[in-house]
């Protein structure tokens, strides 16, 4: 597979409105591979906004046959972004 090296980012702040509430726990999780590295995160701000962070680190522009299933696992470390909130 031919990849360009890059880094993938994607911040957001979730502010919940009057009611609702966060039934998602608060979690970090972070894989790396030969490939690269993915972050993913979900805390709480000060002001108790919600934030959801990832980004996804590939340091070569080759993904070889062998790295195959790291390059998977990066990808499934990106890819969690379940967040789920209910009415109070």
């Amino acid at each position: 597979i031919g990849i360009e090296p890059c880094s993938l980012s994607a911040r957001c702040t979730i502010e919940l409105p009057a009611g609702w509430k966060m039934l998602t726990e608060h979690f970090s999780t972070h894989g790396k591979e030969d490939i690269g590295e993915a972050s993913v995160q979900l805390a709480a701000e000060p002001d108790g906004k919600q934030l959801f962070v990832r980004h996804l680190l590939l340091a070569s522009d080759r993904v070889p046959p062998e790295s195959l299933d790291g390059f998977r696992s990066l990808l499934k470390v990106f890819a969690e972004d379940r967040v789920v909130i209910e009415r109070e």
